[in-house]
């Protein structure tokens, strides 16, 4: 019970936020005239008591941390961007995948 209440009142709100962060604060527009962010969202962890994101940047594939508190005034951006290095092989499935959450936004948007 706990897993869903997380990942349906939570986890959806909270990735949902940071994609639109990202595409507010990022935008690029593609060849075919979507407009989107210029990264990926590749996950979402939490380090002691700081939350931080892993994004992704569409055009050269580096991988930055983004600092962020979240609470029930929504998402606070904390620092700036820190280019990372992973240390891990990532996993290939995700719970979202980056592929279909670009799909479903430009189905939203038409």
């Amino acid at each position: 019970m706990e897993f869903t209440n997380y990942l349906v009142e939570i986890g959806d709100a909270l990735w949902s936020a940071i994609y639109d962060y990202l595409e507010r604060t990022y935008p690029v527009t593609d060849a075919d005239g979507w407009t989107h962010s210029a990264y990926y969202l590749r996950g979402v962890y939490e380090e002691g008591s700081q939350k931080f994101a892993i994004i992704q940047n569409r055009e050269d594939s580096k991988l930055f941390r983004m600092n962020f508190d979240y609470n029930e005034e929504g998402l606070a951006v904390t620092s700036e961007l820190q280019e990372v290095e992973v240390q891990y092989v990532p996993v290939e499935n995700f719970a979202f995948s980056v592929e279909d959450n670009d799909n479903y936004k430009k189905k939203e948007e038409v």
